[in-house]
């Protein structure tokens, strides 16, 4: 080969090998020297979006799927920042509601019920209001060495009518050796009251009732108060009811030693 042949030949495959460069250098958005084109750079947002509508071009629904995704707004609303409702200051305390009053629940007196509150009414017309001579007027000896030592001891062989029942008054366990409640629902307060107060008698008591709904009961050495209430619902603490689980219209006899 003629040493023409030879030069011809040569600039053909350098001419070759710089236009497969070039091409290359222009995919990649720079000049046959390696620089960017038109000021672009790689990792710019423009070199992006060359990238894109090189995409674009190759495959037309890749570019509408991201022309969606990018117009897409956001699934959810950014959160509003919290505000303080104690003015400017954000470490300001917000101020309490005090909280109100739980009001006592509501008695209703069933139909016919006979709400009279005279001793007369609650214990029976042969009551007296005034203790006896025979009793100590100034309380039982309380030094007395025969007293019971519980309430249970100091009504020892009394009847009780009426189907009355013993309950324990949770709000007072401390009061449970001194303190004895009785519940019944099978009749009303009068019929009740006028029964204990007779129970009382046969087992030796001697009875009076210094106020409505209150029966003393004393049998040397021992004295015992009864409280009657009508209704079970009027036995409550600051308006809570101390017998919740007991029907509301039962009646209660509440029996303490003194």
């Amino acid at each position: 080969m003629s040493a023409l042949g030879i030069i011809v030949w040569t600039w053909a495959a350098v001419s070759l090998a710089a236009w497969i460069w070039l091409r290359i250098n222009k995919r990649k958005g720079l000049d046959f020297f390696g620089r960017p084109l038109d000021g672009v750079t790689s990792g710019s947002p423009h070199a992006a979006a060359t990238a894109d509508e090189l995409a674009a071009k190759l495959d037309p629904r890749r570019a509408r799927g991201a022309r969606s995704a990018t117009a897409a707004p956001p699934s959810t609303p950014p959160a509003a920042p919290p505000t303080s409702t104690a003015g400017s200051d954000p470490l300001a305390p917000v101020p309490m509601t005090a909280a109100q009053p739980m009001a006592p629940p509501v008695v209703n007196p069933p139909a016919g019920t006979d709400v009279t509150t005279s001793t007369a009414a609650i214990w029976g017309d042969d009551v007296p209001t005034d203790a006896p001579p025979s009793v100590r007027s100034d309380g039982p000896d309380r030094t007395d060495p025969n007293r019971s030592a519980s309430v249970v001891d100091a009504l020892q062989g009394v009847s009780w009518p009426c189907d009355l029942t013993p309950l324990v008054d949770m709000n007072a366990p401390s009061l449970a050796t001194r303190r004895a409640t009785f519940t019944t629902g099978s009749a009303d307060g009068p019929t009740v009251g006028a029964a204990v107060a007779a129970a009382l008698r046969k087992a030796g008591f001697i009875v009076w009732s210094p106020s409505a709904g209150t029966l003393m009961a004393d049998r040397a050495p021992d004295r015992v108060e009864l409280v009657l209430y009508p209704r079970a619902a009027l036995a409550a603490i600051a308006g809570q009811r101390r017998f919740p689980d007991v029907p509301t219209n039962n009646v209660l006899i509440e029996c303490e030693v003194i």
